[in-house]
C-alpha cells in the first residue's frame, strides 16, 4: 500500500526513568484502495469478518480501522499486518494476537487512527471530525464544570476536543461510553504550546493529551504517572500533508 496516504511515528512513555515504545499511525486512505490491498493488510480470520460486513461505512471503518492498527503495531514489533489478528472484545475494544501488546482505534468518516503500547500502561485514541452540529449536541452532556471549563479554553471547537477526552477515557478502562457520562468528567485542561493536557474529576490516575488537525481534533488518554514524548506540532504538519496529497490524487 502506498505509505503516502499515512503518518507512522514511535513515540515514547516514561516511567520510573526508562522509556518505552508506543506506536502512532495517522491515515486518510480511501475505500477503494483499502479494498484493493485488503488480502495483504487482514489476517484470514479478520477476511472472515470482512465479508460479512454488507454495508459500505462498516466495511470502511473495519479496513481504516485495522490498517492504522497494523502501522502502528508494526512500528513496535516489525511484524507485518497480516500475520497479525486484532479481534474484539466484549466492550468492542480490540484484542491484539501478541503478548503484552495492546492497540487502541478511532476513526472519521476520512481519517483513520491507531496507537499501539505496552499492556502495562493502558492507552487510548480517540479522533472526531470538526462539525457543528456536533458541537450543539454534545453541549448539553457535559456537566456545569465543564461548562466552565470550555468558556475559558481558547478553542474554535472546545465542545468536540471535550467529547474525545472524555471517549479516549472510556476506551482506556475498557468500558467504552456505557458508563453515566459524569464518571468521565474532566477535571481541569491547560493549553500548551498548541495542545492541551487535561484531567480527570473521577480517575484522577490518568490524563489526556488533545490537539488540533485539519478538519478533526485527536486525543491519546495515558496513566498520570507517565509522561509522554509526543511531537505534537510535526503530527499536525504531516497529517496536513496527508490531506494536500490526498486532495491533489481526487483531483488526479
Amino acid at each position: 500500500m502506498d505509505n503516502n496516504s499515512s503518518y507512522t511515528s514511535i513515540l515514547k512513555i516514561e516511567f520510573n526513568k526508562k522509556n518505552f515504545p508506543v506506536g502512532l499511525c495517522l491515515a486518510c486512505t480511501d475505500f477503494e484502495e483499502l479494498k484493493r490491498v485488503r488480502k495483504e493488510l487482514l489476517h484470514p480470520l479478520e477476511c472472515l469478518v470482512y465479508e460479512e460486513m454488507s454495508y459500505r461505512n462498516r466495511q470502511y471503518g473495519y479496513l481504516i480501522g485495522r490498517y492504522c492498527a497494523k502501522r502502528a503495531l508494526n512500528a513496535i514489533t516489525q511484524k507485518k499486518p497480516s500475520e497479525l489478528f486484532i479481534d474484539n472484545g466484549v466492550f468492542h475494544q480490540p484484542l491484539v494476537s501478541l503478548k503484552n501488546i495492546q492497540v487502541s482505534i478511532s476513526h472519521t468518516e476520512s481519517l483513520g487512527g491507531a496507537i499501539s503500547f505496552i499492556e502495562s500502561f493502558p492507552m487510548a485514541i480517540d479522533v472526531e471530525s470538526l462539525e457543528e452540529r456536533k458541537e450543539k449536541t454534545i453541549y448539553p452532556l457535559l456537566s456545569d464544570q465543564e461548562h466552565l471549563l470550555v468558556s475559558s479554553c481558547d478553542s474554535t471547537s472546545p465542545m468536540i476536543m471535550f467529547w474525545t477526552i472524555k471517549e479516549a477515557l472510556s476506551k482506556a478502562i475498557k468500558c467504552g461510553l456505557s458508563v453515566p457520562l459524569d464518571l468521565l468528567e474532566i477535571e481541569s485542561i491547560q493549553e500548551n504550546n498548541g495542545f492541551y493536557i487535561s484531567s480527570y474529576k473521577n480517575f484522577s490516575q490518568y490524563q489526556a493529551i488533545s490537539f488540533f488537525l485539519t478538519n478533526a481534533v485527536c486525543t491519546i488518554a495515558f496513566p498520570k504517572n507517565t509522561s509522554l514524548h509526543i511531537d505534537v506540532p510535526s503530527i499536525q504538519n504531516a497529517e496536513r500533508n496527508l490531506i494536500r496529497g490526498k486532495a491533489e490524487n481526487d483531483i488526479t
